[in-house]
């Protein structure tokens, strides 16, 4: 039996089309965040949340909600990041 048989979801016969139209809009989607390289004002902005939130240090004494905050921030600015390089690299998921 060869790897594609071994692989191949019987129990939904219409996984790979699924797959293949999931990942079209993932990239399209990820298509969208290249304006925060393409676009001066996007390069901008996306360089001060950077500076602003990304490098920010939360003091040790913070509330748990500055805390909560600071790191939402940074992982949101990360997710910018991700999606412009998926969008560069494409999708390369198997």
């Amino acid at each position: 039996m060869s790897q594609a048989e071994q692989d191949k979801d019987w129990l939904d016969p219409d996984r790979d089309e699924q797959l293949a139209k999931q990942r079209t809009e993932g990239l399209r989607i990820a298509n969208l965040y290249l304006v925060f390289e393409q676009d001066p004002r996007g390069k901008e902005l996306l360089e001060q949340w950077r500076k602003g939130f990304g490098r920010k240090r939360t003091p040790t004494h913070a509330p748990i909600a500055e805390y909560a905050a600071n790191e939402a921030m940074r992982a949101f600015i990360d997710e910018i990041e991700n999606q412009v390089e998926l969008a560069k690299v494409g999708l390369d998921i198997t």
